[in-house]
């Protein structure tokens, strides 16, 4: 049985020379379920997790300024909602439900990150009421 890794550090500490000079990242065949460990927010080239045992894109780095290819992950299911939703943006996107490009998905990207910009307000609102209604209600030790 093939050991799964779920933790990219370990992948890095082995110094597996995943980096490649015009600035992608080589994860293929690393048996991977996420990618939780990729500190960077944006890869400076492609990422290619080709070939793993991916669950979820939701520690994958927002910004990819090449190819993200995740084909060949027969767990990742949603792809396309996954990069939505995890706000993703790359130029182009190989994955096992298709081929395609982010100006396929820009618009419905671009609603979906409104629709977080909105959560934020109204959680960051929500938080000013409560320190508001604290602070009116109490007495800072001036009852008697």
């Amino acid at each position: 049985m093939l050991k799964v890794e779920n933790d990219l550090t370990k992948i890095f500490d082995k110094n597996l020379n995943t980096y490649n000079p015009d600035g992608s990242l080589n994860l293929d065949n690393k048996k991977l379920v996420n990618l939780k460990g990729i500190i960077s927010k944006e890869i400076k080239g492609s990422l290619y997790c080709r070939n793993n045992k991916l669950i979820t894109l939701e520690y994958c780095p927002k910004k990819i300024f090449g190819v993200f290819d995740i084909k060949f992950n027969p767990e990742l299911k949603n792809v396309k909602k996954q990069i939505i939703e995890n706000q993703i943006e790359a130029i182009r996107y190989e994955t096992d439900e298709g081929e395609f490009y982010f100006e396929d998905i820009k618009e419905e990207f671009k609603k979906y990150q409104n629709k977080l910009k909105n959560i934020e307000k109204t959680n960051y609102k929500n938080e000013k009421l409560k320190e508001t209604k604290k602070l009116i209600n109490s007495d800072y030790g001036l009852s008697i």
